[in-house]
This record gives C-alpha cells, structure tokens and sequence, in this order.
C-alpha cells in the first residue's frame, strides 16, 4: 500500500495528535457543550482506522468511543505505542491491536471488540491473532466522544480523505464491506469524497453485507452473531475471516 498520502505519518512528528484545522472545527463544536456526551475529547490519541488495511473484512464505524477510562488504559506498557503505529499500518503482528494479550480484556477498546467478536472467536474457533490480520475498521471521525457527533461535511477534517481512499481500495479488491450503523453518514461523507456515489450499497458488484436485529433494526451497536445478521451473511463474514489473505 502507498502511505506517500497518509497525513497521519506528519502529524506523529509534531508535538499535538490532532490537526490545526481539525482543533478549530472541534473547538467550536465543542464551545457549548460543557460535560456531554458529545463532547469531543482531543486529549485522546486519535484512532481514525484499527487493523490491517488490506484486510479481508472492512468494517464502517462512527467514532473512537469514550468511556472516561481510556486515560488510565494508557498506562498499560505498549498501548500507547500500538495506537500510534497504528497511524501509519505500523502493527503487523496484531494490527487489530485490541485483540493482543495484553489489550484484550485490560482495555475498554478490547472489551468492546471481545464481546462483539466473542461467538466468532469462541464458536468458530478463530484465533484472536489470526482475526487481527483480516478485520480492518474505519471510522467516520477519528476523535474521541461518548456518543457520535455528526459534521455536515465529514471530509472537511483532515485526515478523512485517507479514511474514504483505504475504503475505496478496500472496494475495489471485493473486501467484504460491513454496514454496521448510520449507512446514511457513510454515504454523504463517501460522496463528498467521490461525487459518482450517492449510495454506496449501489456500487456495482461491491461485497457486503449489513448488521441487523431480528425485526430488520439496525443495531445501535454491532455484534457479529446469528442474532444481529442473517444466516447467509454470518456464513459469509465466517468465509471472509477464514479466507487466506
């Protein structure tokens, strides 16, 4: 992969891990708000994407949540490191650094992808190291919040244009794409960034599939199960995982 384009391998050579421009849009976002859930915290490192970019399963987030516990997470030896590296597809042993060892169950970030992964690395028997290799999750924003905050235009943040590019090639190598939640803000920033696509379900010929509840609700929050998908696209997320990459 070309990381000649990646912004985030300059913003780790200077002293904040935030853009200039990304602080004044997030600033006057958050001038009002005070304590609240949508506040967006840039004390926090930044996790725009996890995982392996060339990933087999793509999965489409929000934003980096916050649970006011991540600053004592970042005491725990390596994990600072690993976000950072993360930045520039650095972690090659567990590039879905939340799956390591160490991150696994000590993390509120291992916590959360353990229990949303549980039934595939339990039931179906995939190693957690060998799921950080072929899962690669992108978010909408890369900052901090309780809950997610919207931008009318996304891509104005730098930094997203590398996000949609990772998503565009993720497309064009038939990745399987996941559809978690929100679908109608990953279209609007998708379209910013590539005018052609209103919806990105109408690309042709693109892999995907959707979490679902049982009444055909999306889940406020994912979990790759029988019980938030349809048989046939748990079956097809289970080829993608154990497909060779």
């Amino acid at each position: 992969m070309n990381q000649q384009n990646n912004p985030w391998e300059e913003l780790l050579k200077g002293p904040n891990f935030y853009f200039k421009k990304d602080k004044e849009i997030i600033d006057k976002h958050n001038s009002n708000l005070g304590p609240h859930p949508l506040f967006i915290d840039l004390e926090l490192l930044p996790e725009p994407y996890i995982g392996n970019p060339n990933a087999n399963v793509v999965i489409l987030l929000t934003n980096p949540g916050s649970n006011g516990n991540e600053k004592e997470d970042y005491k725990i030896h390596g994990l600072v490191d690993a976000i950072k590296n993360n930045l520039t597809h650095s972690n090659k042993e567990y590039p879905y650094y939340y799956l390591h060892p160490d991150f696994i169950q000590k993390t509120g970030g291992g916590r959360w992808i353990y229990e949303r992964m549980k039934d595939i690395i339990e039931k179906e028997e995939i190693d957690a190291k060998e799921l950080s290799k072929k899962i690669f999750a992108i978010q909408l924003h890369p900052y901090h919040s309780a809950r997610f905050t919207r931008f009318k235009k996304i891509n104005d943040l730098e930094g997203q244009k590398y996000s949609m590019e990772l998503l565009s090639l993720a497309i064009e190598r038939k990745a399987l794409i996941v559809f978690t939640r929100t679908q109608k803000e990953w279209d609007k920033a998708y379209e910013q960034f590539d005018s052609n696509t209103k919806e990105l379900k109408k690309i042709p010929g693109l892999n995907f599939i959707e979490l679902q509840y049982r009444t055909g609700k999306t889940p406020r929050s994912p979990y790759f199960n029988k019980k938030h998908m349809k048989q046939e696209d748990y079956e097809k997320l289970k080829e993608a995982l154990l497909r060779s990459l």
